[in-house]
């Protein structure tokens, strides 16, 4: 069973446990059935393994455009956050033919797992620029 964060809404996954939901959904290997579809694939649960596809663009977007990114708020994360998972809700209930999900509830619920993922890992009031200016350690070699 998921493991609730209290400190966004009371539904949204953990991070582990929203990466679980993730590769369980864009695993396309997994036929489903309708049985499969209805029972285990809730609304939350693909809103948390949207949501964190929504939140791995968002960090892909990142790091390919930090350098037009200087003015970037906290607003201008969310908004993102809300498209990118808007867009990962609507494709995966397209290729997974989810028709019995109520996709504006998905689409508000995922952008609420991808933002409460941004402020579990960035910090509140945080967009994420922070870890791109501090320098990262090169793996080193145990001799």
């Amino acid at each position: 069973m998921a493991k609730l964060d209290s400190t966004a809404s009371s539904w949204v996954f953990s991070y582990e446990d929203a990466k679980d939901a993730n590769e369980t959904v864009y695993d396309f290997s997994v036929k489903l059935t309708p049985v499969t579809e209805t029972l285990l694939w809730t609304q939350e649960f693909v809103a948390a393994a949207t949501g964190f596809e929504a939140f791995k663009y968002y960090e892909n977007h990142l790091l390919n455009e930090a350098k037009e990114l200087q003015l970037h708020t906290c607003r201008e994360m969310s908004d993102l956050l809300q498209m990118f998972s808007t867009a990962e809700v609507n494709k995966i209930i397209e290729l997974r033919k989810l028709n019995h999900l109520d996709a504006a509830k998905v689409e508000k619920m995922a952008a609420e797992q991808a933002l409460g993922l941004a402020k579990e890992r960035y910090g509140e009031g945080e967009t994420g620029l922070s870890l791109l200016q501090e320098p990262v350690p090169l793996p080193t070699k145990e001799t």
